[in-house]
């Protein structure tokens, strides 16, 4: 993690990613909420990795090699 991260912003981060860890312990998808995607768009294939949040579903990351 980045030296200017706030301690705040690294808090957030550690409670999303223990929601998320729980949530997979404990049997509760609703917590996770976590997608994955394949796109077999023009000359790529895409692997994207979703996180739903208030304003909607947003790419979190994005992989992709050549089809």
């Amino acid at each position: 993690m980045p030296a200017t991260v706030d301690v705040e912003t690294a808090r957030s981060i550690e409670r999303a990613v223990l929601d998320y860890y729980q949530g997979w312990f404990d049997a509760d998808p609703a917590r996770m909420d976590v997608a994955s995607v394949t796109v077999q768009g023009g000359p790529y294939y895409e692997y994207l990795h979703l996180v739903r949040t208030s304003a909607g579903w947003k790419i979190a990351n994005a992989l992709w090699r050549s089809r």
